[in-house]
């Protein structure tokens, strides 16, 4: 397993709303239980059986389920660009041979065959790009056009 406190070539992100304000307004521990295993091995049945186990210990839980529970938002923007904004140097590193199996120039990347949105960054501000997620979510009736 990669250690994020060991590799270089990984840093962790610094988000607008930290952990510590989530965990407040939720009033709970943050964390994630990923369940792994081949198809039909029983993640899904274990996810919602710890759902309500959890639940009734008034625990708030999400299950993130590949088959579905997501809205596909693809950020597409082309290789040139990533390169050039890329701050850690990852691209470079791939690139000169001293990073292997990265996504997009040693390893391929597959667009999304349909995604429910596409969200084209390479002229957008991250303003933009959220608000095109707002009004989608909205125009499908996932939020309420007030939140």
């Amino acid at each position: 397993m990669t250690n994020i406190q060991t590799d270089k070539n990984l840093a962790a992100e610094s988000f607008l709303v930290t952990r510590q304000q989530k965990e407040a307004l939720n009033r709970q521990k943050a964390f994630v239980i990923w369940l792994t295993g081949l198809s039909c091995s029983g993640k899904s049945t274990i996810a919602r059986y710890l759902e309500v186990a959890l639940f009734k210990n008034g625990i708030r839980t999400l299950i993130l389920d590949g088959d579905n529970s997501f809205v596909e938002v693809f950020v597409d923007a082309p290789l040139e660009v990533c390169i050039k904004r890329d701050t850690k140097g990852l691209y470079q590193k791939t690139i000169n041979g001293d990073l292997k199996d990265f996504t997009g120039i040693s390893s391929p990347y597959e667009n999304p065959l349909q995604p429910q949105l596409t969200i084209l960054t390479a002229n957008q501000i991250p303003d933009e790009a959220v608000n095109q997620i707002i009004n989608y979510i909205s125009s499908e009736n996932l939020i309420s056009p007030d939140s």
